[in-house]
Order: structure tokens, then sequence, then C-alpha cells
């Protein structure tokens, strides 16, 4: 697990469009990059932990499923009157995914399932489980769905 992994920053923020030029890193992208190489260097035993893994535990696994947990203080996803704001947390897997596995020293091409949650904390930041996966085809989904009359619209 990669606990208080720096928190990203949307995925409307990272990139922009440059006449002539085309889709480039903004300046955000390229200081949250920097924090995750920081990160890195100050939680290399981490990173050695889960590199251990792959190479000993995980060695038979092509495919892996991850989990983000995005932490946000509760003034960040809550208004005064308890109702929620709009805080996409969806659109801050990319920059994430991209940073954590450049330090893991993984291709990301790896992840084939992830799931997120928002959460609230005192610390903003992102803890992280990742783990072998195994998937499953489109055969096998239907096929779980074939005692569930209600499911059978969805598949015709």
């Amino acid at each position: 697990m990669i606990h208080s992994y720096p928190l990203p920053p949307s995925e409307n923020k990272i990139y922009a469009n440059v006449p002539g030029v085309g889709r480039v890193a903004t300046k955000e992208l390229k200081n949250y990059r920097k924090e995750c190489i920081d990160y890195a260097l100050k939680n290399h035993t981490m990173f050695k932990e889960v590199h251990r893994m792959r190479i000993s535990e995980w060695k038979e696994f092509d495919h892996f499923k991850v989990d983000y947990f995005f932490t946000f203080k509760r003034e960040r996803l809550y208004n005064k009157q308890g109702g929620i704001k709009k805080l996409d947390v969806a659109n801050r897997i990319k920059a994430c995914q991209d940073c954590l596995f450049a330090s893991l020293g993984m291709d990301d091409k790896v992840v084939w399932a992830s799931s997120v949650e928002k959460m609230c904390g005192e610390n903003e930041g992102v803890h992280i489980i990742i783990h072998p996966h195994t998937p499953i085809s489109a055969i096998e989904l239907m096929e779980m769905f074939q005692d569930r009359p209600e499911a059978t619209k969805l598949f015709s």
C-alpha cells in the first residue's frame, strides 16, 4: 500500500493545447511530477517493498488492479449547509497513475481494473492499494448475469 501519495491536480488542469504545437503539460502537472518524485525519494522503502512483491509474490501476474482512496479536507467536499460540493475524483486518476507507475518503474499498461473513492480526512492525499488481478472476458461477464432476468435486457 502506498499511503499519503500527493494529491493530483484535476485532469482539466494538466494539459494545455498550444496552437501549432499540440497538447503540452501545464506548469501544474510539471510541479505535481516533481512532488511525486520527491515523495518517492522520501518513501523509497515503500516503493522497494512494492518492487519486491512484484518480483517475488506477483511474478506470474501481468495484470493489476489499483484502488485509489482520494482524501480531501471536509470543507472541500461539503458546503457550510452540509451539501455535497462538486469535486470529481475520476479526473484525478491519470496524473496520479502516470506518476506512481513511473516511480515504481512499471508501465501502467498492466493496470486492468481500478476503483476510486473519495473520503474525508485531516491530511489530503491518496492512499493506493495495488494487487494482482485476473481479468474476465465479456462472455464471463454475461454468464454472471445469466440467472438475473433484470440484467438480460442489458445484453440483448
